[in-house]
């Protein structure tokens, strides 16, 4: 039965078409060039070259493309990166394997380290207003660190436009401005704070759930939704009475085995059951994989809730999501399947279980369903991209339409 399901399976994990590929090739290369090169953007190196020569190949191997009345190339972001893994997967091309695994392991382990450490971070989030007319009302919103017991001494310098109203709150930063004649808002902030990693077996403050934590049994929570398909799934995999860990080890094992892990496209996934639609698909990307595992673990009566927040790596600072469980005697433990990548694809023991109730110094900024950033202040369609690129002392996450017309862009910068 399983495998006639994989068989069954969109090859990249989604519908791919026209429609999404609206990409310029030059923002889809230096994407490809940051996956690969994250770790030697300097003057010199050889990236550039060697990511359009892959890119090259990867078009006469079949990868998407469209091409305007001029000749000019668009892709789908999303489709490209799940086909470099995929050549990848299946040993058509190595790029994935030498150059974006490679550089995700060296990132994390340029970051090793047990004992806390004091990080400065840049945060600036600009917004494109060019749809707005010249003095509308704007409220805008761009998440800031959260504290906990890994991530203290919190200080927050905002930055706005001048005469903008500036909140701080818990893991949020609100302005309130009008849009200007020249179509973009920036706003941001200075952030500095002491960060640890998040180590298995330490002691916790808290030894065990409180009556409001409850929630995190809840069997709708966002995209953590206990379907019954998802519920018999987690029943099947372990029996009556298993021990968490062991129910925790086996969810853990069948996601990185059962998933290849990349982009997908939101507009296509049934938010009513999106553990059912991963299922289905074989694809997920970090936050959906991380999802499925709460809601594995909620079914099977195991409290569990969704992270997100920025890798601290100073040469690549990116957004991700990751899964917490909790255990009792050691407290909230965290789970990030970014172990699917690390250990190319689930096959390299060494990186398999890497961030396997651990995890290294993160930002963390959402802690849902309780600590979000809510409505960033300028709509967000069904369908969108995201596309990295890299910049001087950091890294830009753009968010845009299906049509490529940018919403915001973050910019995230480790700067000490």
């Amino acid at each position: 039965m399983k495998k006639d399901l994989k068989l069954n399976r969109p090859p990249l994990g989604f519908h791919t078409g026209d429609r999404y590929r609206t990409v310029s090739e030059a923002d889809i290369l230096e994407m490809c060039h940051l996956a690969g090169w994250a770790c030697e953007r300097g003057e010199g190196s050889p990236g550039k070259a060697l990511t359009r020569q892959a890119f090259e190949n990867w078009i006469a191997m079949g990868m998407g493309v469209r091409r305007d009345a001029d000749g000019a190339r668009y892709f789908d972001p999303g489709e490209v990166l799940n086909f470099i893994k995929q050549t990848g997967l299946n040993g058509s091309d190595a790029f994935w394997t030498e150059r974006m695994v490679g550089t995700a392991r060296r990132l994390v382990l340029d970051l090793h380290n047990e004992n806390p450490r004091k990080f400065t971070v840049e945060l600036r989030r600009t917004f494109n207003t060019q749809s707005l007319p010249a003095g509308a009302a704007l409220r805008l919103r761009m998440p800031l660190p959260l504290t906990s017991e890994h991530l203290g001494n919190l200080e927050v310098n905002p930055s706005a436009v001048a005469g903008a109203r500036i909140a701080v709150s818990r893991g949020r930063l609100e302005v309130r401005t009008q849009a200007p004649s020249a179509g973009e808002v920036t706003i941001g902030a200075t952030v500095t704070f002491t960060a640890r990693p998040q180590e298995p077996n330490r002691e916790r403050s808290q030894s065990s759930l409180q009556p409001a934590d409850s929630l995190y049994l809840r069997s709708r929570d966002g995209l953590i939704v206990v379907s019954d398909r998802v519920a018999a799934l987690a029943n099947a995999l372990v029996g009556p009475g298993a021990d968490p860990l062991v129910t925790l080890r086996v969810f853990w094992n069948y996601c990185l085995d059962e998933f290849s892990q990349g982009a997908i496209h939101y507009d296509q996934v049934d938010l009513e059951a999106p553990g059912d639609w991963l299922l289905d698909s074989g694809w997920g990307d970090c936050q959906l994989v991380a999802a499925l595992f709460a809601s594995m673990c909620r079914a099977r009566g195991i409290p569990a809730r969704l992270l997100g927040g920025f890798y601290l790596y100073r040469a690549c600072p990116t957004n991700h999501y990751w899964a917490e469980a909790w255990i009792d005697g050691q407290g909230w433990t965290p789970f990030d399947f970014v172990c699917w990548e690390l250990s190319g694809g689930g096959r390299d023991p060494a990186w398999r279980d890497y961030f396997f109730g651990r995890i290294d110094c993160r930002l963390t900024n959402q802690c849902l369903p309780l600590d979000f950033t809510g409505a960033v202040g300028v709509t967000i369609p069904p369908a969108w991209h995201i596309v990295q690129s890299a910049k001087p002392d950091g890294v830009a996450i753009g968010l845009l339409d299906v049509a490529g017309t940018p919403l915001y862009s973050d910019f995230v910068s480790v700067v000490g």
